[in-house]
This record gives structure tokens, C-alpha cells and sequence, in this order.
């Protein structure tokens, strides 16, 4: 729902109708409905506009955070109970340590890191996996001082709009909803 949700509040405040939308979902390839079975898409950049750039295609990419200000929200996001936080800081500790390093890696060396992943999954295209990753390097960390940083502010602008849509049923505290002490 929170797709539909963003969706609509994006055309809304473009002064655009939702309702004259007819939303198709569980469609994977860009490719193959773009154009025909779909005149506008919600695609993972780093993956199928890479794949754009690679076939030669012409793509009108608009990133979300460009047309909404709390639409630039964290993700992925590493989830973690509360009990294992409690219970086993430790743990947290080095599992942030190690994920930290494989994304250090892949911004420092974004190649090697596509090599790696191309070893342990050789049926993916090499061209299409080298170029997104050479994408995604440049935006892993953002504009954050380290891998993985994040900031109250962000937190509260897309908690408060999905507040504000009742997508929740609690608003948030920024404060409450993640943590930057386990990082490395």
C-alpha cells in the first residue's frame, strides 16, 4: 500500500489525477511492459536504469526525493528486535562491522565488488552488474560522512507522512526508530 500511497501523493501534488491510473503490480521487467502494458514505471535505478543505459534506451527518470522532500527516505534499513539489541550488543556490533566493510568495499572498489558477487552469481549479466554497481558506489553512502549514518530529520519527514496518510497508527520518534551506535 505504501507505493500506491507515495504515488498518490506525488500526482497530487503535481495537481494530477490518481484515479485515471490503473495500477498493475506484480510485474518485474521494465522491459518488457514500458511502452505497451505500462506507460510510466517505479524502477530500481541502480538495476533497471543501468539496464536502460546498457540497451541504449532512452528513460524520463524522475527520483522521488525530487518531488517530495519526505520521499528521501533510508533504504535498505537493517532491522533488528529490540531483545537482540538488549540482549546481545555484541552481535550487533560485529554484524554492523561486517556489512560496513562490504560496503566500504563496494564504494572503494566498486569492480572487484561486482566481481565478487558476479562469482558467487554467475547467471547475472557482467556488463549490466559492473555498470550498476559503478552507479551504486557513488550513492551508497550518500552525503553522509560514513556508510550508513543516518539522521533524526530524515527519519521524522517520512514517519510524519506516512503518519499523516495513516499508513501508521503511531507516530514516530525519530529517536526511537533507529540507532547510529553500532556502526563501525
Amino acid at each position: 500500500p505504501i507505493e500506491l500511497d507515495i504515488l498518490r501523493s506525488v500526482m497530487e501534488n503535481a495537481k494530477a489525477d490518481f484515479s485515471s491510473v490503473k495500477v498493475i503490480s506484480g510485474i518485474y521487467d521494465f522491459f518488457s511492459t514500458i511502452g505497451k502494458d505500462a506507460d510510466f514505471e517505479w524502477i530500481y535505478y541502480g538495476w533497471d536504469g543501468m539496464a536502460a543505459e546498457l540497451k541504449g534506451i532512452d528513460i524520463n527518470f524522475i527520483p522521488l526525493k525530487d518531488l517530495h522532500p519526505a520521499l528521501d527516505y533510508y533504504t535498505p534499513v537493517i532491522i533488528a528486535g529490540e531483545s537482540v539489541i538488549k540482549d546481545d550488543p555484541e552481535l550487533v556490533t560485529k554484524f554492523m562491522k561486517a556489512v560496513a566493510r562490504g560496503y566500504d568495499y563496494s564504494i572503494q572498489e566498486p569492480d572487484k565488488a561486482a566481481e565478487i558477487l558476479l562469482k558467487y552469481a554467475p547467471e547475472l549479466d557482467r556488463d549490466l552488474v559492473l555498470r550498476s554497481q559503478r552507479y551504486l558506489s557513488n550513492h551508497f553512502q550518500g552525503d553522509s560522512h560514513k556508510w550508513g549514518y543516518q539522521k533524526p530529520e530524515v527519519w521524522k519527514r517520512f514517519s510524519d507522512w506516512m503518519y499523516d496518510r495513516r499508513l501508521i497508527d503511531l507516530s514516530i520518534e525519530p529517536d526511537n526508530a533507529f540507532t547510529n551506535q553500532f556502526l563501525p
